[in-house]
């Protein structure tokens, strides 16, 4: 066994960045090589663990040394557990190890068989071990592989990151969604004749220019990788796109359309499944986008033949346009089931939630908010924060003093708990603990702890269905929640920083569906009315509103205002309400107005009303108020005589001709 010293050089501790005192504790157990978790220095938890790490199934001693620098790195940079590492990085790595004895036996280092030739082999060779494909084994093998070759690639590489084949935002020093996982750009499957044309294009774009956002570019590059993956398929010896004709685009359509989605890069949870009339359109614009950008730039590889003529507007599906009834929104059922079940929610998030359904905020300009967000004003608070999408800085809204509490709790917490130093860009939701302390959450990380809750809770949908949370349904629902307390499309566009009046109208839209939704549930209720005897009887509205010389769509669009806390208000407004002044409680009860229509689902109103007047009539008698006493009586009775008519309805029968609601001299007025 070598000494320490020998074992600290073959390491090469200082490239990695680490303390003096972690190469001594660690020397002597870095040189064995069966790394054993019971013996990891330091561990005091798994004393009685058999787990290893064998790298003896690896015969190259350089091939031994890197995986070792990378496991070492992962265990003392924190960006995996020891945990983490003996429980899923060991079996990884004796599978990977196996693969290479079986299909690579000569290898001696990593980086020996390019990335682009050895991943698609090894995915096939971990698809064939049993194990479920979109399992977190699966995934595990597959992403640990793609971090020693990165980590190997990196250690001694002193290229410039966009010279690189794999870039990381994180180091191009451009502006990018820090809520998103989504670090990395890589060009290794696009083939050596024409990745650095795609590279060129991307550093402009992104890097220079910044006309691109970074999440835009990924979802371009795995167009790309999927059009010169076919080139190089159909056509192996070209080295630019100087002859790309109708005929080769023709072909990227059928060939796109054959292969599923995911073939050009990681789509999530669409990889595999065929590909959509929306995938295709993507795919053709992106394409189109490129080859117009490197013809207008004179690139000497850029087809002869202008864009316009080798991507016609008829080879693009036609995009079907998202109806209102299909903007996903967070109702008032679904967001009071939010409220009773929040304890179910791990308290770091629950302020982002509330925040979100509070502020109309994107989930990730929320995760980014910063400590000097709220603001006293003289007419209130008010959230400022960034709003990344439409590159609008300090916008703000105005919230409660109860939401305006709730982001005081934050910051006194974190004023309590962490350091400054602990959370350099002030955020007002930084992580707590972790490899990843003082960054902002993920947005997936809400959106999944908002969904294990409804699996939990049984939390159900319209569709009777568990519900699916989405993020970006929060900002709509602050939306359809203004339109439908009366607020101004203009004035609703400027809260929620749209561009234009027309992304606001799709709210006013659900508004307009969601009155229709219940004008029709009221319609077909059971219902009934008083007769000019104050008599209940049953009643139709349809019929109703016929004799009173109203117009349906009048009613269904007045929905709103035409309804009592008791009762709708069936009476044409040219006619003057002689109870419109009247202080008495439910006027039109006490007055036997035949013009109210109460159907079922006031119901809960006159339960609760009756439950509370004979609590009091109880009080009365006890304390001898036999006035009083008298006064409700018949209040109590026309309740109980109109909560028992709707309690037995079982269709409606609507109204005779002879309990017409209006005098001659009031249908005259009508008609007039």
């Amino acid at each position: 066994m070598e000494n320490i010293e020998n074992s600290v050089q073959r390491v090469n501790f200082e490239a990695l960045d680490l303390d003096e005192h972690i190469i001594q504790d660690f020397g002597w157990y870095y040189d064995s090589d069966i790394w054993r978790l019971s013996e990891y220095p330091g561990n005091t938890r798994f004393s009685s663990s058999r787990r290893i790490i064998d790298f003896q199934v690896f015969k190259s001693e350089t091939l031994i040394s890197e995986l070792k620098k990378f496991i070492y790195n992962r265990l003392t940079s924190e960006k995996a557990s020891v945990s983490t590492v003996w429980s899923t990085y060991s079996p990884a790595l004796r599978d990977l190890g196996e693969f290479i004895k079986n299909n690579f036996p000569g290898l001696s280092s990593i980086l020996d068989v390019p990335i682009e030739k050895f991943l698609p082999q090894f995915r096939l060779y971990v698809s064939s071990l049993n194990l479920k494909e979109n399992s977190t084994c699966y995934e595990a093998r597959i992403t640990i592989y793609n971090m020693l070759y990165e980590f190997i690639s990196n250690l001694n590489d002193n290229r410039s990151e966009i010279e690189r084949d794999r870039w990381d935002v994180r180091r191009l020093g451009i502006d990018f969604n820090k809520t998103s996982a989504q670090y990395h750009m890589d060009f290794r499957r696009i083939g050596l004749s024409f990745r650095e044309l795609v590279k060129t294009y991307f550093c402009q774009r992104v890097v220079i220019q910044q006309s691109l956002g970074w999440s835009t570019a990924c979802g371009s590059l795995t167009v790309l990788n999927s059009f010169f993956i076919y080139i190089a398929q159909y056509h192996p010896s070209w080295v630019n796109l100087n002859e790309l004709k109708r005929t080769q685009v023709i072909g990227f359509i059928k060939f796109i359309r054959e292969t599923p989605m995911g073939f050009g890069g990681n789509v999530g949870r669409n990889a595999g499944k065929p590909t959509s009339e929306n995938q295709i359109n993507y795919s053709l614009n992106t394409l189109e986008v490129f080859i117009q950008y490197i013809q207008r730039h004179e690139f000497e590889v850029a087809p002869r033949i202008h864009v316009k003529k080798l991507i016609l507007p008829s080879d693009k599906p036609k995009q079907r346009k998202t109806k209102p009834e299909n903007v996903k929104y967070i109702p008032d059922h679904i967001w009071n089931q939010v409220i009773d079940n929040l304890h179910q929610l791990p308290s770091e998030i629950v302020p982002v939630i509330v925040l979100m359904e509070a502020t109309g905020f994107r989930g990730c300009d929320i995760l980014l908010l910063k400590l000097n967000c709220l603001l006293d004003q003289e007419d209130g608070y008010w959230i400022s924060g960034d709003q990344r999408k439409v590159n609008e800085q300090y916008h703000k809204v105005p919230i409660s003093e109860e939401i305006a509490n709730l982001v005081k709790a934050q910051m006194d917490y974190i004023s309590e708990n962490m350091q400054e130093s602990e959370n350099p860009d002030d955020y007002l939701f930084p992580i707590f603990s972790g490899k990843k302390k003082g960054q902002p959450f993920l947005r997936t990380t809400i959106s999944y702890h908002l969904n294990k809750m409804a699996h939990n809770c049984n939390i159900m949908g319209e569709s009777g269905e568990i519900y699916k949370f989405n993020n970006h349904a929060f900002r709509h629902r602050y939306g359809v929640t203004l339109i439908n307390n009366g607020m101004s499309i203009l004035h609703v566009q400027k809260l929620m920083a749209h561009l234009s009046p027309e992304m606001t109208l799709v709210y006013a839209k659900i508004h307009d569906r969601t009155v229709r939704k219940e004008w029709e549930r009221v319609k077909n209720l059971g219902a009934v009315r008083l007769d000019t005897n104050g008599k209940v009887i049953e009643a139709d509205i349809i019929q109703q509103a016929e004799e009173n010389k109203l117009e349906l769509e009048w009613i269904r669009h007045n929905l709103d205002s035409i309804r009592l806390d008791h009762g709708f208000c069936i009476k044409s407004p040219k006619i003057n309400c002689s109870f419109l002044n009247d202080n008495i409680e439910a006027p039109c009860i006490k007055n036997k107005c035949p013009s109210l229509h109460v159907d079922q689902t006031f119901l809960p109103y006159y339960q609760q009303h009756i439950e509370k007047i004979e609590k009091d009539i109880e009080i009365y008698t006890r304390t001898g108020r036999i006035r009083s006493v008298e006064v409700i009586q018949p209040k109590l009775r026309a309740y109980k005589e109109i909560a028992a008519a709707l309690t037995s309805s079982d269709g409606i029968m609507g109204m005779p001709k002879s309990n017409r609601e209006y005098t001659e001299v009031e249908r005259k007025q009508v008609e007039l």
